[in-house]
């Protein structure tokens, strides 16, 4: 033996953690309640931008439309904030039914993301997995290699013994030989 062990490539360095699994626990379900979270602050973005982007020149709002259309906004800004924080209150209640198909809509755009980023943190650890399995073939892989080469070198030494011996073999018979002869 070489004084080398075959997995001395997964032992850690002391005091750090293996390479390989992370740790388990809590903060990946953190990491997708915030993620569908951050896909319903964005839904609520691009519902905001729309609403606040220039309209048409047809649709030029006259000054008590424009104080008409901020109550509308703060209304609805209002009825997105209760809805992210997840208040008891319900914004639909004093919705207008445009707001409420809204409200609808951004609520099925969340549920489609939160099942996106539980397909996604799925895929991913089936990815984790099929890594995890690819590495412990590449550690062993890695130790019939160097099994292997153990090996060849046995047998290259014992054919050198063996080259050798026969060497001396014939060197001891040419010299048995040549003094019987003189």
């Amino acid at each position: 033996e070489d004084g080398e062990s075959d997995d001395e490539d997964t032992a850690a360095p002391a005091g750090k953690r293996p390479r390989g699994r992370p740790p388990r626990g809590p903060r990946k379900r953190s990491r997708d309640r915030e993620s569908a979270d951050d896909a319903v602050r964005s839904a609520v973005a691009r519902w905001q931008a729309a609403e606040e982007s220039p309209r048409p020149r047809e649709e030029v709002p006259s000054p008590a439309d424009g104080e008409r259309d901020d109550e509308e906004m703060a209304s609805r800004r209002l009825a997105m904030e209760l809805l992210l924080s997840g208040s008891s209150e319900t914004p639909a209640a004093s919705a207008t039914p445009a707001e409420q198909g809204e409200l609808a809509a951004l609520l099925r755009a969340a549920e489609v993301a939160e099942t996106e980023a539980d397909e996604a943190a799925a895929l991913l650890e089936r990815v984790r997995v099929h890594a995890a399995m690819v590495a412990a073939q590449a550690v062993e892989a890695r130790a019939a290699a160097k099994r292997a080469l153990k090996r060849a070198a046995e047998l290259q030494e014992a054919e050198r013994d063996r080259a050798a011996m026969e060497a001396l073999l014939e060197g001891a018979a040419d010299e048995g030989g040549g003094e019987s002869c003189s």
